[in-house]
C-alpha cells in the first residue's frame, strides 16, 4: 500500500511538473514572439529612417545646388509672399504616363530667402518639392531639380503675367533629356484673414 502510495504520489508530482513546465514553455513562446515583432518593428522604424535621411540630404543638396543658379539680381514684389492655389494643365508631353488635359492642383507658399524667392509645394501640411528663383522685370522664374537613381529631373517655372491675386505662366519638366512634359499654370493667392 505504501508502495502504491508512493507511486501515485510520484505520478502526481511528475504531472505537475509536467503541466508548469508546459505553461512555462507557452509563456517562453509567447515572449520569443513578442521579441520577434519588436525586432520587426524596429526594422521597418530604422528603414523609414533611413528614408528620411536620404530624403533631407537630397534636399539639402538640391538646395545647395538651386543657391548657385544663375546671377540675375532679383526684385523684391511683397505681392509674391503668402500661398497659392495652383492649377496645372498638361498642354504637351513626349512621357509615357502622361496625357495632354492632365491636371493637377498644388497649394505653394512663396517666401524670399536670402534675395531669392522660394517656393514651398506643400502636400498634406508638408513640404513635397522646394523651388528657387528670382523675380525681374519679365517675371518670376523658379526651378528644381530632383535626382531618383540615375535620373535628374528637371523642373522650369516661368510666370509672366502676374498681378496682386493671380499670376500665369508655363512649368516644363523634363525627365533626364528622355521626355518633357509642359504645363499651363495658372496661381490663385488663398487670402488669410
Amino acid at each position: 500500500m505504501l508502495k502504491s502510495h508512493l507511486i501515485s504520489f510520484i505520478l502526481i508530482i511528475s504531472f505537475l511538473i509536467a503541466c508548469g513546465n508546459k505553461e512555462g514553455s507557452n509563456q517562453l513562446k509567447l515572449r520569443e514572439l513578442k521579441v520577434t515583432q519588436k525586432e520587426e518593428e524596429l526594422k521597418i522604424f530604422e528603414q523609414q529612417l533611413i528614408s528620411r535621411d536620404i530624403d533631407l540630404s537630397s534636399r539639402e543638396q538640391l538646395l545647395d545646388s538651386l543657391e548657385h543658379i544663375g546671377d540675375t539680381t532679383g526684385i523684391y514684389n511683397s505681392k509674391l509672399i503668402g500661398n497659392w492655389t495652383v492649377i496645372m494643365k498638361c498642354i504637351e508631353t513626349s512621357c509615357e504616363g502622361s496625357a495632354l488635359g492632365d491636371t493637377k492642383t498644388e497649394r505653394w507658399n512663396i517666401a524670399y530667402h536670402n534675395n531669392r524667392v522660394v517656393v514651398k509645394v506643400m502636400s498634406k501640411n508638408s513640404i513635397s518639392r522646394v523651388y528657387l528663383g528670382v523675380y525681374t522685370e519679365t517675371g518670376l522664374t523658379v526651378q528644381s531639380r530632383q535626382q531618383e537613381g540615375n535620373l535628374l529631373t528637371s523642373m522650369n517655372i516661368q510666370l509672366n503675367q502676374i498681378s496682386d491675386s493671380k499670376m500665369e505662366g508655363i512649368r516644363e519638366i523634363n525627365q533626364g533629356g528622355n521626355c518633357k512634359i509642359i504645363y499651363s499654370v495658372g496661381l490663385s493667392k488663398i487670402n488669410t484673414l
